[in-house]
């Protein structure tokens, strides 16, 4: 990052503002929320207050500004934005995003084996062997049908929340949790070795690496 990026960086950092739990959660001992926006302008730079945010793009195509790095998101699109990063979102065209709002380790959920689910991994783990870009870079994209099974996942888990009927928790948590199995079986599969959409995702991890390291020799078996 050059030093121009990293004062824009800090300049943002300055400007934005902070989302609290309490203006998101409905109860804070349950942080768990689903929030629907649509954009036709700029979103100012923001971060959140110590919870996650699943987002899934509707309609529409938008720039997503985050940690210094411009990319474009579009129907379809599903990433995450990981504890207190700064973003934003600027050049909205009819821009209709779904945001599933939680904190993983107070709702306390076993993921027992979804955690090794390499889909899980890449969309919403992000271990310390994960580069600076891929960490931010988590994108993968529902097809059609894909898009439309998700949303009515995240559509049921809004109406609960909102209902609040006798044992609505359980419920919703239920919800939340099939909406991660099916999010992660479809990132697994459209990263997987067969998958086409996969081979982009491999040159550009492979190049950065090899940007990183232009200073020391790498071997074959390094880069692989």
């Amino acid at each position: 990052m050059n030093k121009d990026e990293l004062q824009q960086m800090k300049q943002r950092k300055t400007l934005s503002t902070l989302f609290p739990r309490e203006l998101v959660f409905r109860f804070l001992d349950f942080p768990l929320g689903v929030k629907k926006i649509t954009h036709q302008s700029n979103l100012f730079f923001h971060s959140h207050d110590r919870f996650s945010e699943l987002v899934i793009v509707e309609q529409g195509e938008a720039t997503h500004i985050i940690s210094g790095r411009n990319y474009k998101v579009e129907a379809g699109d599903v990433f995450m934005i990981q504890g207190s990063c700064i973003h934003a979102y600027h050049d909205a065209s009819d821009f209709k995003i779904h945001n599933v709002l939680f904190d993983m380790e107070k709702l306390d959920i076993q993921l027992y084996d979804l955690k090794l689910s390499s889909g899980f991994q890449f969309l919403f783990q992000q271990g310390a062997k994960a580069t600076a870009r891929r960490r931010i870079d988590n994108r993968f994209r529902l097809n059609f049908s894909q898009l439309a099974t998700a949303l009515g996942l995240v559509n049921s888990l809004s109406q609960t929340l909102e209902k609040q009927r006798a044992g609505f928790r359980f419920e919703a948590v239920n919800i939340f949790g099939q909406l991660l199995v099916y999010l992660s079986n479809a990132c697994a599969h459209e990263r997987s070795p067969q998958s086409i959409n996969a081979i982009p995702d491999a040159i550009s991890a492979l190049v950065e690496e090899m940007e990183m390291n232009s200073s020391s020799q790498m071997t074959i078996p390094e880069m692989c």
